[in-house]
């Protein structure tokens, strides 16, 4: 009987330290995530706006911002983005002679977006490299592809807090399904990089904004 009560003061001992080790080791594994970057999904929408024949609003936007939260440079789409520094991404109508994927229009132009919604989110490198993916995927911009459809996509790609438009996609339409969760009202927008676009060849051709 003795023995008994030994061997079943020694298992339970042996089951306590187990449980303890594996909490600490989780504990630890979820403290240390190694988050590369920070996304964003913006929607502005003028105070005084009408809708344009192509079914998108005037003056409105969708678009995306990534920090990089490292020192190490990360790639976002097909941009280099170097340590601590940001890029913003969005597709536009009739900026330059592309039509379709730009980088850091919305940067250069950020005084414009004041009163925009936005919500965001830590990324790790391989939700980063699905972001990529989204973006370059949709290089192009066509009345179901603009700006706000561009956006959601890029932003549900890599979120649980999934963003949702019927009929034709609108900044307006965005900003209300971004306003279902805890959104920021003019987000600072850091002006970082050229603004342009990347060729077919993978040159980038400058633009003025």
């Amino acid at each position: 009987m003795k023995n008994i009560k030994s061997i079943l003061k020694y298992a339970v001992s042996v089951l306590m330290l187990f449980t303890f080790t594996f909490i600490l080791f989780n504990n630890k594994t979820n403290a240390y995530v190694p988050y590369v970057a920070k996304v964003y999904v913006f929607s502005y929408v003028t105070t005084a706006s009408e809708e344009s024949s192509s079914g998108s609003i005037k003056g409105d936007h969708s678009f995306i911002v990534v920090d990089n939260l490292t020192s190490n440079n990360i790639t976002v789409g097909n941009m280099t983005v170097y340590g601590y520094q940001t890029v913003s991404v969005g597709t536009w109508k009739d900026k330059g002679d592309h039509r379709g994927l730009l980088y850091n229009v919305e940067a250069h132009n950020n005084n414009s977006f004041s009163g925009s919604v936005s919500i965001s989110k830590r990324i790790t490198d391989i939700e980063l490299d699905c972001l990529s993916s989204t973006i370059l995927a949709n290089d192009a911009w066509s009345l179901t592809n603009n700006c706000s459809s561009f956006a959601m996509k890029v932003w549900n790609s890599v979120s649980e807090n999934k963003l949702s438009m019927s009929g034709v996609k609108t900044p307006t339409k965005l900003k209300n399904s971004i306003m279902n969760y805890n959104y920021t009202v003019s987000e600072t927008i850091t002006h970082n990089g050229n603004a342009g676009y990347f060729k077919s060849n993978g040159e980038f051709v400058n633009i003025v904004c």
